[in-house]
Order: C-alpha cells, then sequence, then structure tokens
C-alpha cells in the first residue's frame, strides 16, 4: 500500500534533523570564518541602506549580492560537507538499508521500484536529486566557481526557486495523486510503501 504525505513528511522531517545534527558535528571540527562576521555586518548596513529615501535599489541589490558571493564562496567547505553528508545518508545508507532511512524505518515505511523489487542504486540516485536537493546543491557549487558577485547570486536565487517550486509541486502531487507519488517519484520510477509487519 502506497503511503500519504504525512507519514513521508513525518520521516522526512526525522532525517533531516538527524543529517543536520551530524553535519553540525562535523562542522565542529573546523574553526569558525572570522570573515563572515565583518561580511554578516556589510549585509546588515545594506539592507539598512536600502530603508532610506532616494537610494537606487540596481545598486543596492548588486551590493548584495557581491556580499552574499563572498559569503558562499567563504562556507564552500561547509556546503561540501553537507552535500557530501547528505548524499552519503540519502543515497547510500538508503540503498544499503534496503530503501529505508532512519526516519522511514521509525515510521516502517520503504522506498521500493514501482513493480514492488527492491530499489537499486540508481533509483535512489535519481529520486534523490530532486527531494534531497543534490542538483540545487551541485550546479550551486559549480557556479560559485564559472560565475562572481552578483551574477552568481542571480543564478543561485533563481535555482533556489526552481528547487522550491519542484517540492511543492512533488509534495501536492504525493498529496492529491491516487498512487501517490511525487515528482521525484516518477523521476526515480519508485513508490513508498508500508512495510509489512
Amino acid at each position: 500500500m502506497e503511503v500519504g504525505f504525512v507519514k513521508r513528511l513525518g520521516a522526512f522531517l526525522i532525517d533531516i534533523i538527524l543529517v543536520g545534527f551530524l553535519v553540525s558535528l562535523v562542522l565542529g571540527f573546523f574553526p569558525p570564518n572570522n570573515d563572515n562576521v565583518v561580511l554578516e555586518e556589510q549585509l546588515n548596513n545594506i539592507a539598512e541602506k536600502s530603508l532610506e529615501k532616494d537610494i537606487d535599489m540596481n545598486i543596492i541589490m548588486h551590493q548584495y549580492g557581491e556580499v552574499t558571493y563572498e559569503i558562499e564562496y567563504n562556507n564552500l567547505l561547509r556546503t561540501i560537507i553537507n552535500f557530501v553528508m547528505v548524499i552519503g545518508y540519502f543515497v547510500l545508507f538508503q540503498f544499503k538499508n534496503n530503501g529505508q532511512t532512519l526516519g522511514k524505518s521509525l515510521l516502517k515505511i520503504r522506498v521500493v521500484k514501482q513493480d514492488g523489487n527492491k530499489v537499486e542504486l540508481n533509483d535512489i540516485l535519481f529520486r534523490s536529486l530532486l527531494i534531497n536537493g543534490i542538483i540545487y546543491s551541485m550546479l550551486s557549487m559549480a557556479l560559485i566557481f564559472i560565475l562572481k558577485g552578483y551574477n552568481y547570486f542571480v543564478f543561485s536565487t533563481v535555482l533556489g526557486f526552481i528547487q522550491i517550486i519542484l517540492l511543492i509541486i512533488s509534495m501536492f502531487m504525493v498529496i492529491y495523486r491516487k498512487d501517490k507519488k511525487g515528482l521525484h517519484d516518477l523521476i526515480g520510477k519508485t513508490k513508498v510503501i508500508t512495510e509489512k509487519v
């Protein structure tokens, strides 16, 4: 039997909290980037300037984009660590655990192929490209080397909006489709079922 939205969301939230905790543990071994404190202050100053009258918003947006790019560039190692942890947990661990993350295991649900057979690694990977933001992360990390400053900010913001829209579409598909499949299920040719007890 296919699993509905609430149970899937519950498992996902458990998994996100767990991955966030693990990422925080790993990042605890790296010293904080003190340059970001200065850059965050610059962002606050830019935000305050934007409230003034007779300010050219185009200039403000360019300044904001430049500083945001610097922050993202300074956080690249952290972004890579987060990316590796997401791939490790949502793809590799889930594959090795027969279609279950810890959240899915706790809520007694599992990802299987459309025909009900055990998922393969590529099924989990294709499914995770969208739902776990892997494509967005890969493109954002690549763009940081291709584009600079404001251009990076614009493209990464657009990518972020596209990612959010795709997640919302997938969520509504799981809620309203008879077969409870989201966009990520269709891409990965998978479905989520209740575990047989």
